[in-house]
């Protein structure tokens, strides 16, 4: 027997609901050298591709 309605070859292209960048919210003191609290974490948040929201 053969199938007289054979598979289609088209693929679903997924919808992109979460094409936007990841919001991370950082509660964290600031530390003036830069090395460390707020701006190491708005740093590292960043260089993963998120938007930090510092508080």
């Amino acid at each position: 027997m053969t199938n007289p309605n054979p598979p289609t070859t088209e693929t679903a292209i997924p919808e992109d609901d979460d094409a936007s960048p990841a919001c991370v919210m950082v509660f964290n003191a600031s530390d003036p050298s830069g090395a460390g609290g707020l701006a190491a974490d708005v740093t590292a948040i960043a260089s993963v591709g998120a938007h930090a929201l510092a508080v």
